[in-house]
């Protein structure tokens, strides 16, 4: 299935990360709380994108501060290696999880 990736996206792909993700990467639309997040795959690296928009500004989301914050504490292992800041995106290191379940929460 086609997904429709922001030209931003594909041209900080392109120009900003190594050549193995801009040649031949899959972008994957993520879903989840702040939405408008695209995992990106190459071979076995995987990175997540995720999208600064003023819809999130307006409610408290930085992301060029959550990047600062997260290469702040990259070297604890307690958060994804932010790889790189291009306004509007922030990619970091994709985390493997699991998907919960609303009755998972309570």
């Amino acid at each position: 299935m086609p997904f429709n990736i922001d030209a931003s996206l594909r041209h900080l792909v392109d120009n900003s990360l190594p050549a193995d993700y801009s040649a031949g990467c899959v972008f994957t639309p993520v879903e989840g709380l702040s939405s408008e997040s695209w995992k990106i795959t190459a071979g076995e690296k995987t990175l997540l994108a995720r999208l600064a928009s003023r819809e999130k500004q307006r409610l408290g989301i930085d992301r060029r501060r959550e990047y600062a914050l997260l290469r702040h504490v990259s070297s604890t292992g307690i958060a994804p290696i932010a790889q790189c800041w291009a306004e509007p995106w922030l990619v970091v290191n994709w985390i493997d999880g699991e998907t919960l379940t609303p009755p998972a929460f309570f």
